[in-house]
């Protein structure tokens, strides 16, 4: 675990030695490829919940969550607060909000490039 309590992102080689054995269900793997393979690696929860075959985004932010959540804290990351929720936003170990959205428009999240390497490193799609 991070001794700061700053937000980091991990390089790619981390990201990568935590891929090779990361617990994934179904569904956090298809939101997760839709997410790599969004263009520009940016997607709504919306989107993330159709990859997943889930009825409603909530469901989505839930499992995707649940994800980045396992994925950075074997990477010992902080995350980053939710300030309208006021608790960790653990998503933000997969990517982070893009800053060149419309006004007005759903959530986007940007993958981050780091993770974006590892999964072509380690093949986790094929």
């Amino acid at each position: 675990m991070s001794t700061s309590n700053e937000f980091f992102v991990p390089d790619a080689a981390q990201y990568a030695e935590a891929l090779v054995d990361l617990p994934i269900n179904d569904s956090q793997k298809k939101m997760l490829e839709c997410h790599f393979t969004a263009h520009n690696r940016t997607v709504t929860y919306t989107q993330l919940s159709n990859a997943a075959g889930f009825e409603s985004h909530t469901a989505a932010n839930s499992q995707y969550g649940k994800l980045g959540r396992v994925l950075g804290e074997k990477l010992g990351m902080c995350f980053i607060q939710s300030e309208a929720r006021g608790e960790p936003f653990y998503s933000s170990a997969l990517g982070c909000d893009n800053p060149f959205k419309p006004v007005n428009s759903e959530y986007q999240l940007v993958m981050h490039h780091e993770l974006a390497k590892a999964i072509e490193t380690v093949g986790f799609f094929r």
